[in-house]
């Protein structure tokens, strides 16, 4: 193949390694060539909704300390009265 890499080109390559060949050479007959190998993944899709993450949890329970808190003192200063 030579010419330009399109992402159609990228598009039907499954996952893995591919090694890409550049190849130039002058007026003066000089010819060089050097290799890359290209490594990708496709990402696996997720299925349904996202989960709660954990930063959700611990705001729950924070609000829920926290209230929890205020209750317990509040029943604190009506019994000492």
């Amino acid at each position: 193949l030579a010419g330009t890499i399109t992402q159609a080109a990228w598009d039907t390559l499954s996952e893995g390694g591919v090694i890409i060949r550049f190849y130039a050479n002058d007026t003066y007959g000089n010819i060089g060539t050097r290799y890359v190998l290209v490594y990708f993944e496709i990402p696996e899709e997720l299925d349904g909704e996202p989960a709660i993450s954990f930063g959700n949890y611990f705001l729950i329970f924070a609000l829920i300390g926290i209230l929890s808190l205020i209750i317990i003192d509040k029943r604190k200063k009506f019994y000492e009265n």
